[in-house]
């Protein structure tokens, strides 16, 4: 299938830990609606439930992120600036 790019660049709340072996589940906001989502990731670590994930890519109902920690030191200066106020 297709890559959704609408999706990639955005961020989601880890529902379910993810890593490179296991499945899990996030939610991000994709216009106007809060979406659950399978997540995929290539780390080894796992990305724990109710962290925040950077989604890299979309595709179909599954997203690849990737946890904050591991994003560069540019990516970080651009996620403090563009992050929106935690909510909820």
């Amino acid at each position: 299938g297709a890559i959704i790019v609408h999706g990639a660049g955005l961020f989601a709340t880890v529902l379910l830990p993810v890593s490179a072996g296991q499945l899990g589940k996030v939610r991000m906001r994709l216009g106007d609606q809060d979406v659950e989502l399978t997540a995929t990731t290539r780390e080894e670590a796992p990305i724990p439930r109710g962290t925040t994930a950077f989604v890299i890519a979309m595709n179909g109902d599954r997203v690849e992120v990737a946890s904050l920690r591991s994003l560069d030191p540019i990516a970080a200066k651009h996620r403090a600036r563009s992050a929106p106020p935690q909510a909820r």
